[in-house]
């Protein structure tokens, strides 16, 4: 069940009806005291036949007065039916749906007109739905044309584009009966973004009206009014490239849809603007034309990653470090913020994000001052969405503002992300992460274009602040952010996404993570899957360890043949890091081989488990190789402390000793608990293998200095 709070000084219907984007049926919930609310109706609250009983319901809903006569009813509903038994399963509809829209005074809002002919729904005040609310705001805004100043008529405007959250009962979409409506609340719609688009931009508000428009094309390629009113203000601004891209997709989208030619007035423009390219080349020009470069327009009217660069390659020779990232920031956060009509597109934005900030990780590694440049841009990036979220809170929620804030929390969750694998940094992500996540985590619970995507956001920030609690060794917490990302990931329905909770999943709830494993392996095996190779391996690897763990050898050693086949590379567009390098392979191959030794000498076979422990410290020597230049410092520390446990179990008191020193020591410097507590694991286990060393003993000066 989910609530939603409301002023209790206005009048509020006792039902209310969401049939825009999505469908959602509320009841008002009247307590003495309590602001008024209204509560989802679900479940077994729908009654025995709940697909029978709402479908009369949108189809009244559906007719001119929300009217329609009992023999339409029947025949539209059970057409295949005999009159008679047509019309007895439309008895039992409607006495279900008279008991469900049953108010508090004990009176239906289903009504049956006198002559016992027909059904109907009672007026707006009792049974507010939002497709009227959205009509009448429209009818308001036009009226109002005649009578009001402009100003006054451009909010209007607005709030009738506010009402509107996506198309009329989108799982209803291709019934004969739902197309009538549909087609004249769409035809409603494209009036409010015309007049809206144009208001905004005689009121100077010239960048709202692109949003608008923009926002409005990715859906309706084949509206050619709408593209020539794009086309001119984008022209109006000097960007006739992007312009003839829009034409040139929807040129595409109405040869394939409808079999038709653009309009004379389409391909006039087009004309015109194709002689003002000749100074314009497909280079980054300028911010917008960077983001724009960096996508083509597909015939479904997505924006598609068309280059693995989103700002220009610059010369680190031919400037300082810090100037020259100081300057790609500045670019970056630019192009950000002109992410304008694409917000639904944030997992597109995240890719080309993720590649930049590589290239920063690759530019700065031998450089301290770009080192320190770097993590003050990240912390730029990171803090960039908290201007708005006092605005969503407080339940401004309109496209504008979401159009701003979702790409910025794309933004900041991409920093957060590196600043976590590559640094470990926690302090930066538990400070910012926090001031925002609520606000994303309230805009993915609440139906609209954007859920999905805030859906997607809100699961990475759980995740995030998982990594944080896990730090810090806060298991309970752990649990919960981890339970957290998994609620919000089934809501964003993305395969990527689910993966990577499950694999937190299966770390943090060990009674589970056999069954968890095996879910992934299963999405794995299926040839459909859409899964990166990247994420394959380590899902792999992850699977081999939890199989070891488990006692399960033949499943350990299959997962580390298969993982062994899947090729490491990332893919280019993958929107979240995993951090899985070749270091990571190396660290869970010896996990696996641990886990597995510890079997071997449990059943005895201490040849077996000193064979696998010494695989163990020969697999992590090869991550000591590897250099600091590809190794971050933290995993540099867990390689020096699972070394010196290898020792423990070796029984080598000069591995353990030499390990432990340079383990122990280096965990001072870093910002979670997890690798200090890791140290004085090991010590311990070293004091019981050699109880009376006085030089291990000593050794625990290092977790106390």
């Amino acid at each position: 069940m989910s609530a939603q709070s409301v002023p209790a000084t206005l009048v509020h219907p006792a039902f209310r009806i969401f049939v825009l984007g999505s469908f959602r049926l509320e009841r008002r919930i009247c307590l003495a005291g309590e602001p008024v609310q209204f509560t989802e109706i679900e479940g077994k609250a729908l009654g025995d036949r709940p697909g029978v009983m709402l479908a009369l319901l949108k189809l009244l809903l559906g007719s001119q007065n929300r009217y329609a006569t009992k023999a339409l009813l029947a025949e539209t509903l059970w057409p295949e039916a005999e009159e008679e038994s047509a019309q007895r399963s439309l008895r039992m509809a409607k006495h279900e749906l008279s008991k469900l829209l049953r108010t508090p005074k004990g009176h239906s809002l289903l009504r049956e007109t006198p002559d016992g002919l027909g059904l109907y729904l009672v007026s707006q005040d009792e049974l507010e739905v939002d497709a009227d609310v959205f009509e009448a705001a429209v009818q308001e805004a036009a009226q109002a044309e005649h009578t009001s100043p402009p100003e006054q008529v451009l909010c209007l405007w607005q709030h009738a584009y506010d009402v509107w959250t996506g198309v009329y009962l989108p799982g209803d979409v291709g019934v004969d009966w739902t197309e009538p409506r549909r087609l004249e609340l769409e035809t409603l719609y494209g009036l409010c973004v015309q007049r809206l688009a144009l208001l905004s931009r005689m009121s100077g508000r010239v960048l709202e009206a692109e949003r608008i428009l923009r926002s409005y094309w990715a859906t309706h390629l084949t509206d050619e009014e709408m593209l020539l009113q794009l086309m001119e203000l984008m022209a109006a601004q000097g960007k006739p490239l992007t312009a003839l891209r829009f034409y040139q997709a929807s040129v595409q989208a109405l040869r394939q849809e409808l079999d038709v030619a653009p309009c004379e007035q389409l391909k006039l423009l087009a004309g015109q603007l194709r002689k003002q390219r000749i100074a314009v080349s497909f280079a980054l020009v300028d911010t917008q034309q960077n983001l724009d470069a960096s996508y083509q327009l597909s015939s479904d009217g997505l924006l598609r990653p068309a280059s693995t660069s989103m700002l220009p390659v610059m010369a680190l020779e031919e400037a300082e470090g810090a100037t020259v990232l100081g300057e790609r920031t500045m670019r970056l956060i630019q192009a950000i913020t002109r992410w304008y009509g694409r917000a639904v597109f944030c997992d597109h934005l995240q890719g080309l994000l993720h590649q930049e900030l590589e290239r920063w990780t690759t530019m700065s590694t031998s450089n301290d001052e770009l080192v320190i440049s770097r993590r003050m841009a990240l912390a730029t990036l990171v803090a960039m969405p908290l201007g708005l979220v006092p605005a969503i809170l407080a339940g401004q929620r309109s496209p504008l503002v979401l159009e701003e804030f979702l790409p910025e929390c794309t933004a900041s969750l991409t920093a957060c992300w590196h600043a976590m694998i590559e640094e470990e940094d926690f302090a930066a992500v538990a400070a910012q992460l926090p001031k925002y996540l609520p606000a994303l985590e309230l805009l993915a619970q609440q139906p609209s274009r954007y859920q999905k995507t805030a859906a997607h956001l809100t699961t990475q920030g759980y995740l995030l602040m998982y990594h944080v609690a896990l730090g810090n060794l806060n298991l309970p917490l752990t649990k919960v952010y981890c339970q957290h990302a998994e609620r919000y990931s089934r809501v964003a329905e993305d395969q990527v996404l689910s993966l990577a909770v499950m694999t937190r999943l299966a770390y943090t709830f060990l009674e589970q993570s056999l069954s968890v494993y095996e879910k992934a392996l299963a999405i794995l095996s299926d040839p459909r899957n859409q899964v990166s190779p990247s994420l394959q391996h380590k899902i792999f690897m992850q699977a081999a360890a939890c199989y070891a763990q488990n006692g399960q050898v033949q499943q350990a050693l299959r997962c580390l043949g298969k993982a062994r086949e899947t090729p490491l590379e990332q893919a280019h567009d993958e929107p979240i890091p995993n951090g899985w390098k070749m270091f990571s392979t190396l660290s869970w191959t010896a996990q696996t081989y641990e886990y597995l030794g510890n079997l071997a000498l449990n059943q005895g076979l201490s040849q077996r488990s000193r064979v696998l422990y010494t695989a163990v410290h020969q697999t992590l020597t090869q991550v000591e190789k590897l250099g600091a230049t590809i190794v971050p410092e933290h995993v540099h520390v867990e390689v020096m402390l699972h070394q010196a446990k290898t020792g423990v179990d070796l029984g080598d008191r000069d591995i353990f000793q030499t390990y432990f020193q340079a383990g122990a020591q280096r965990a001072k410097g870093l910002s979670g608990q997890r690798h200090k507590q890791a140290a004085v694991d090991n010590w311990r286990l070293a004091r019981l293998r050699w109880p009376d060393e006085m030089v291990i003993k000593d050794l625990a000066d290092l977790l106390f200095e």
